[in-house]
């Protein structure tokens, strides 16, 4: 239960917190990000507004702060964009310095705060050598993860912050840098302990074997792809979108490609990933990236 203001930042935006930080362009000597608060007004009168964004360093200094006024129109959704400047950044470096700064987004009318909300926030930039593979701010950074499910044994998905930590523990105790949540949407908390511990993050949506192509599985699937990705936008550990994993009933190819346009336009700073089981199937090569399934010893044939 939400209790806000009528005039606040969106709670409804799928979902998310209502302010997403895009790191446009990320280097050693700077940082350049998109910030964009959505501010939602659900009274029946225009309002002038003051929206404060507010910088910080992990130890809470300030780095920079812009105060911008705007006016949000009664019964609508105004969006505020700010851009910001960060000189030789700190950078989210993975388990090597998982270093985060903070944003604060502060909303006030006739110089009252009403409302507030602060996001950290980690800089990193990244890409992939077809040679050399992953680069982590410039620098080789192999991944070895493992994939993990949010469950327990009598418990299923209902687990607690003990067992989220638990995971996090054991995942760091074998000395794995990335993890797979497969295969859908896991909690928010458990992507923070990835962004406090550097553990690099393959998001993903639960669409997975059999595609039908029916409006409505169409639509539902969009929409989980929209809410994975709006409500963990800001998460620095989160490098790369799952769209599909082992697809091997139907023609999906149709759907997968409607995903990829999905996801370059909400989050074209990401990459998009697949784990298809099947050569030489068309949706194989939609994604940015693929990683084939394959399970000697397990589903065909022996470990040798």
């Amino acid at each position: 239960l939400l209790m806000l203001s009528p005039i606040s930042i969106s709670p409804i935006d799928y979902a998310s917190s209502g302010v997403y930080i895009k790191q446009t362009s990320v280097n050693d000597a700077y940082a350049e990000i998109d910030i964009k608060a959505k501010i939602i007004n659900t009274t029946t009168q225009s309002e002038d507004l003051m929206v404060k964004f507010s910088f910080y360093d992990k130890k809470g200094k300030l780095v920079d702060s812009y105060i911008k006024s705007v006016r949000a129109q009664s019964n609508t959704t105004t969006e505020i964009d700010h851009k910001m400047l960060i000189e030789q950044p700190v950078l989210w470096n993975g388990k090597y310095n998982p270093y985060m700064y903070s944003l604060q987004v502060q909303v006030y009318s006739n110089n009252k705060l009403i409302d507030e909300i602060s996001e950290q926030v980690g800089l990193r930039y990244y890409h992939i050598d077809p040679v050399n593979g992953f680069y982590l701010n410039g620098k080789p950074y192999n991944l070895r993860g493992v994939n993990r499910h949010q469950d327990r044994e009598g418990m299923g998905w209902a687990i607690t912050s003990k067992e989220h930590d638990e995971d996090i523990c054991l995942i760091k105790e074998i000395g794995a840098n990335a993890v797979r949540l497969a295969h859908y949407q896991q909690s928010d908390y458990f992507y923070s302990l990835c962004d406090r511990a550097g553990i690099l993050v393959w998001a993903e949506i639960p669409f997975i074997e059999r595609a039908t192509y029916t409006e409505s599985f169409l639509n539902n699937t969009k929409q989980q792809l929209m809410e994975l990705i709006r409500q963990n936008y800001n998460h620095p550990s989160i490098f790369c979108w799952g769209l599909f994993n082992e697809l091997t009933k139907g023609e999906p190819q149709e759907i997968v490609q409607e995903l990829q346009v999905l996801a370059k336009s909400e989050d074209p700073t990401r990459f998009t990933v697949s784990a298809p089981n099947h050569e030489n199937r068309p949706e194989n090569s939609i994604t940015d990236y693929l990683a084939y399934n394959t399970y000697p010893g397990w589903y065909w044939g022996g470990p040798d």
